[in-house]
């Protein structure tokens, strides 16, 4: 990246400011295209025309919608189809939310289909704006690098860490598919452990519920919401460390069966491990709130109000 610090930007956008103030402290000279550079008074950055931009950088963030790169990129080919010819371009996109499959086309395949003589990377779409211009922020700091062209990625990756980011190369530009979906999912491994969670912890309120208010009738209803809340944490606290460990049990049963321990997990066992980290975790918050009540139910200051 020392032979050429000159890194454009096509679009003047909060992700495209963003990326500028980062390119510009670490040390790297930008250059901001927009359709229309007139309307932008910026005076820290150099902002020119669309064409301009691509035809001075040879790596150029593609900070736009992506219903926009017909009017701002795809556009420029007609007048001039050798506009790209060896620029590497920076796909910073996210599927729109109406995507139904995951095997639809992504936007870095579209726009490597239609400018075919310039080199698509898709990169940095898991970095917000505010990740982008603070060097500070707690947000995560990986960013994922696909593409088909090995030596455009891996220039990619080499600026990623220069902007100190944490650089990873994702495979193909078919990957992209999956990188562009997974900024919309809302915690993906968390789902199954919390079902699991909710299914233990409604099982031991139905059998608490049965066997100790409705069944035997002798508790009384004052204080109930504690007494009856610590009597489900703690067995189910305990039913959770057990699902925690299970599964490496029968992972052992299993390999010692084929007598090999290369042989494949079946699918249920193999998210289940996977699944260990989540589950542990969920089980350490219910003994804590199981901890939290008994300090509440011993003070004499809970039972003299």
């Amino acid at each position: 990246m020392h032979e050429n610090r000159c890194i454009g930007i096509v679009g003047c956008g909060n992700m495209g400011f963003a990326l500028a103030h980062r390119l510009s402290l670490y040390g790297f000279t930008v250059l901001m295209g927009s359709r229309c550079p007139d309307k932008h008074n910026d005076r820290e950055f150099e902002i020119v025309s669309t064409v301009e931009c691509i035809c001075r950088s040879p790596m150029i963030f593609v900070a736009l919608r992506p219903e926009h790169y017909i009017n701002s990129l795809i556009s420029h080919l007609e007048h001039d189809p050798s506009l790209f010819e060896g620029k590497i371009l920076i796909d910073l996109s996210n599927e729109p939310l109406d995507k139904s499959h995951l095997n639809d086309i992504s936007n870095a395949e579209r726009l490597q289909t239609a400018i075919s003589n310039a080199f698509v990377v898709k990169a940095f779409n898991t970095i917000s704006s505010f990740a982008m211009q603070s060097t500070t922020a707690g947000e995560t700091s990986n960013v994922f690098v696909a593409s088909d062209h090995s030596i455009a990625k891996d220039k990619v990756i080499i600026l990623a860490r220069e902007m100190n980011f944490d650089a990873f190369n994702a495979g193909s530009i078919h990957v992209a598919r999956h990188l562009e979906t997974d900024t919309k999912s809302l915690f993906p491994q968390w789902r199954i452990p919390i079902i699991v969670t909710f299914v233990v912890l409604i099982i031991w309120l139905t059998y608490t519920l049965c066997m100790n208010y409705i069944r035997t009738r002798t508790t009384s209803w004052n204080q109930l919401f504690l007494h009856m809340v610590n009597e489900i944490l703690c067995p189910s606290a305990i039913t959770m460390l057990a699902i925690v460990f299970m599964p490496s049990n029968f992972a052992c049963i299993f390999q010692l069966a084929y007598g090999t321990r290369d042989r494949r997990f079946s699918k249920w066992l193999d998210r289940w491990l996977l699944s260990r980290k989540q589950l542990g975790l969920l089980a350490f918050a219910i003994a804590l709130g199981h901890c939290i009540i008994i300090i509440i139910l011993v003070s004499p200051a809970y039972y003299s109000s």
